[in-house]
């Protein structure tokens, strides 16, 4: 199978380009520290198709790992979650298989995969230990008047002045003996500094080696691809500390870091942390040595990206004419946001909007799309939807230059088959269809014929279900309201991305 055989938007000569610039970086300095790049595009612009699709191309000769930085940003250091990965690719290259691997292979793998978790471990442990001690230090300087006064509260009536001034006299004593404390604390630390930075060099010196062993004796070609996505998404905190680790931790020849990022959102990420003035985008490019942006899709190309990598299922959906299927569907939507001037921003609601109705209605009832994403349009457009008639949509529709028609016997008027569509909303099944029935007798034109089977398939399920309600076009209005204020957008939410 073609790795790329659905990139619909181009990716592979963007994802080739990436690969040879770090891997002749390699060649042209071997002896150098670890290569980072960073895959910057906005969301919805397929990141994640595009670091998953790299990841299995160069897993076929390069070591290599792929890290979801969200899936795991609520534990505290994300050093754990890398070094895991690390290891557990370790360990698949000594897995049992056919053929047996070489004695000493699997021995050196062993010995340094085993020091290199050591030593992490011990990094882990010294900074877990350093968060404790630092509590236990503020406690001391910064707790005693509270103490003190607890302790004052919970004395009689009464109590004798020399009492509360030998509990004053305590205090004074436990400030006095806090100084041998925080001078016996910072020899420590000092010397926690020292066993922290031979652990780091002792996690470098064994996680070089393991790849010198992969290359020589495992048939891989270095770097080792490190592949982060979702940073954006993270707690601005754990994207911070992600990148601080990648810069400082590992920092070694033959280690390739491509992390992908929403660079803006980042940088506003950055500014929660350290301040609205900070500049976060220079903050940002320090940890670095490129950073490569994504070429921008727009229009149809976006869409069939959105409908296809969030699987929605678009079979549930019903248009007329030639326009079926993931490119019908996707021509159709991309000219509808066109005529209502939705910027890309907007257009992303559109679609989440679509997916969250697929999702909440049952599925056994196809949905109508001209009718529902117009209203979908609408609604974005104008905050609201006018239930007496579609004047304003119609309005939209003449002063665009868009050909907003199908093909079916002759061109066939999408306004049309909308306006027909919704004088039906106040109908039951059973009423909608001998309508249409009857208006398909006397004119027995395309748009006609497409209601008529669209309701025959209503009237059947809900036959099965034994309901004669209003027609499932009834709701729409009501559905679209409702999506728009269960949208969750990037402006709501700091994790979105």
């Amino acid at each position: 199978m073609n790795i790329w055989e659905d990139d619909l938007l181009d990716r592979q000569r963007h994802g080739a380009f990436i690969y040879a610039l770090v891997r002749n970086r390699r060649i042209k300095n071997p002896d150098g520290g670890s290569f980072v790049v960073n895959v910057d595009a906005r969301w919805g612009q397929g990141k994640s198709f595009f670091m998953e699709r790299m990841y299995e191309q160069v897993r076929q000769s390069h070591p290599a790992i792929f890290i979801n930085a969200w899936k795991y940003d609520y534990i505290d250091d994300p050093y754990t979650h890398v070094v895991a990965e690390f290891d557990a690719y370790f360990k698949s290259l000594i897995q049992p298989s056919k053929e047996e691997e070489p004695e000493r292979f699997v021995a050196d793998i062993k010995r340094y995969s085993g020091a290199v978790v050591s030593n992490a471990g011990k990094i882990i442990a010294t900074g877990i230990q350093g968060g404790i001690k630092r509590l236990g230090r503020f406690a001391i300087s910064e707790g005693f008047d509270e103490i003190i006064q607890i302790i004052k509260e919970a004395l009689p009536d009464g109590t004798s002045t020399a009492t509360v001034e030998a509990i004053e006299g305590v205090k004074d004593g436990l400030i006095s003996g806090s100084e041998t404390f925080v001078d016996s604390f910072a020899q420590r630390r000092i010397d926690e500094f020292k066993e922290t930075k031979e652990s780091v060099a002792g996690f470098q010196t064994s996680l070089h080696k393991i790849l010198e062993v992969i290359e020589q004796r495992g048939g891989s070609e270095l770097p080792m691809f490190v592949f982060v996505d979702e940073l954006d998404r993270c707690r601005p905190t754990y994207a911070i500390a992600m990148l601080e680790r990648i810069k400082h931790l590992f920092d070694i020849p033959n280690v390739a870091f491509v992390v992908a990022t929403d660079t803006e959102a980042l940088s506003a990420s950055v500014k929660a942390v350290y301040g609205s003035e900070f500049k976060s985008r220079d903050y940002l490019g320090r940890f670095f040595h490129r950073s490569f942006k994504l070429p921008e899709v727009t229009g149809e190309g976006l869409v069939t990206t959105y409908l296809q990598t969030r699987n929605i299922q678009i079979s549930r959906l019903s248009i007329p004419g030639d326009e079926i299927g993931l490119e019908g569907i996707s021509r159709f939507i991309t000219k509808t946001y066109r005529i209502f001037g939705l910027s890309l921003r907007q257009v992303e609601q559109s679609l989440g909007m679509l997916q969250d109705i697929i999702d909440a209605t049952d599925p056994d009832y196809e949905l109508e799309l001209t009718l529902l994403y117009t209203l979908i349009c609408e609604f974005v457009s104008e905050g609201r939807i006018d239930d007496r008639d579609l004047s304003s949509i119609g309005t939209k529709v003449r002063k665009s230059n868009v050909d907003w028609s199908y093909s079916e016997h002759g061109n066939q008027s999408f306004m049309t088959l909308i306006e027909r569509l919704y004088g039906l909303r106040n109908h039951s099944i059973v009423d909608a269809f001998s309508n249409i029935q009857e208006l398909w007798r006397s004119t027995n034109g395309a748009d006609i014929r497409y209601i008529y089977d669209f309701l025959q398939k209503e009237r059947t399920t809900k036959s099965l279900k034994n309901t004669e309600v209003l027609t499932e076009i009834s709701s729409y209005t009501w559905l679209v309201t409702h999506a728009y204020n269960a949208l969750i957008t990037e402006d709501d939410s700091d994790t979105q991305n």
